[in-house]
């Protein structure tokens, strides 16, 4: 593989999906849900209220998922 062959992600979401597959959770469906709702939240972050329905709608998105769902696994990415 050469260098002009390698994509640098750019963004935040191709970062967070860069680190999820180097550390191996890139299988972790429920983390493209998490990253899905994150701009909304991160958004809304001045806006209690706001902020409060967008945990919401992340919360019930999360309770659908069938499955283990490990944040300290979402925390080690981010980090």
């Amino acid at each position: 593989t050469t260098a002009s062959e390698l994509k640098v992600p750019t963004t935040f979401n191709e970062m967070f999906l860069f680190n999820a597959a180097v550390m191996g959770f890139s299988s972790s469906i429920w983390m493209q849900f998490v990253l899905d709702q994150f701009d909304n939240i991160v958004t809304n972050v001045a806006n209690s209220y706001r902020l409060q329905e967008e945990c919401d709608v992340l919360t019930l998105v999360l309770a659908k998922h069938r499955g283990p769902i490990k944040l300290p696994e979402f925390k080690a990415v981010m980090l």
